[in-house]
C-alpha cells in the first residue's frame, strides 16, 4: 500500500491486536487509548467501527472492563448536570465534608 492509501488509515488502527489487548494484558498504554475515545464520546464522537474496526473494538474491550464499568454511571449523570455534590451524593461518589467547587466562576487567591 502506497503512502497515499495508507492516510485514510490511522497508524493505531495498524497497530492494535485484533483481539485481546496490547503487550497481552490490560496495561496502561490500552487505558490511556481507551479514555481518550471515552472523553471524545462526551462531545459524541464516535468511531467509525465499518472504518476502524480494530480500534472500535480494542476501545470497547477496554471500556467494558469492571473497572471502568464501575464509572460509567457518575459520567454519564455528571455530563448531563452541572456538577453538583448532590448528584455525585445520590450516585454514592466518596465526597469530603468541605468543598472550593461553585457552579459559578470567582476570582481566584493568586494576582495576575
Amino acid at each position: 500500500m502506497g503512502r497515499a492509501d495508507r492516510s485514510r488509515d490511522p497508524a493505531l488502527e495498524e497497530e492494535l491486536p485484533a483481539e485481546g489487548h496490547l503487550f497481552r494484558d490490560v496495561s496502561i498504554a490500552g487505558v490511556a487509548i481507551a479514555v481518550f475515545f471515552r472523553n471524545a464520546a462526551f462531545a459524541r464522537f464516535t468511531i467509525d467501527g465499518a472504518r476502524w474496526s480494530k480500534t472500535a473494538a480494542f476501545v470497547d474491550r477496554v471500556l467494558a472492563l469492571p473497572s471502568f464499568q464501575k464509572l460509567c454511571p457518575f459520567e454519564d449523570r455528571c455530563v448531563r448536570t452541572p456538577i453538583a455534590r448532590t448528584v455525585l451524593a445520590e450516585l454514592g461518589a466518596p465526597l469530603l465534608a468541605e468543598t472550593y467547587g461553585t457552579t459559578s466562576p470567582r476570582r481566584g487567591m493568586m494576582r495576575i
